[in-house]
């Protein structure tokens, strides 16, 4: 599957142009819509079973670093302190 431009996934991340390509994926710039910033989009070219098999523990860890990440972007901007980007 190749991503295009303008194509949206998951009702959220909208495609804005391909970044670099390998055996294994594609990167893509992206812009996520619930968060209005942009982003990174990793495509997996592999689609055997093996490679699709989700492991519990880094889920979890997935989505707590996502949570952390949604919440730091919430915060208020301060002088003199640095910006996640």
């Amino acid at each position: 599957m190749t991503l295009s431009p303008g194509q949206t996934l998951d009702n959220r991340y909208r495609v804005v142009q391909l970044l670099g390509q390998g055996g294994f994926g594609a990167v893509y710039r992206a812009w996520d819509t619930n968060l209005n910033g942009p982003c990174a989009v990793k495509e997996n070219f592999d689609t055997s079973p093996a490679a699709q098999k989700v492991n519990p523990a880094v889920s979890a860890g997935v989505s707590a670093a996502l949570e952390k990440a949604m919440r730091i972007s919430r915060a208020e901007r301060y002088e003199g302190v640095a910006e996640f980007l």
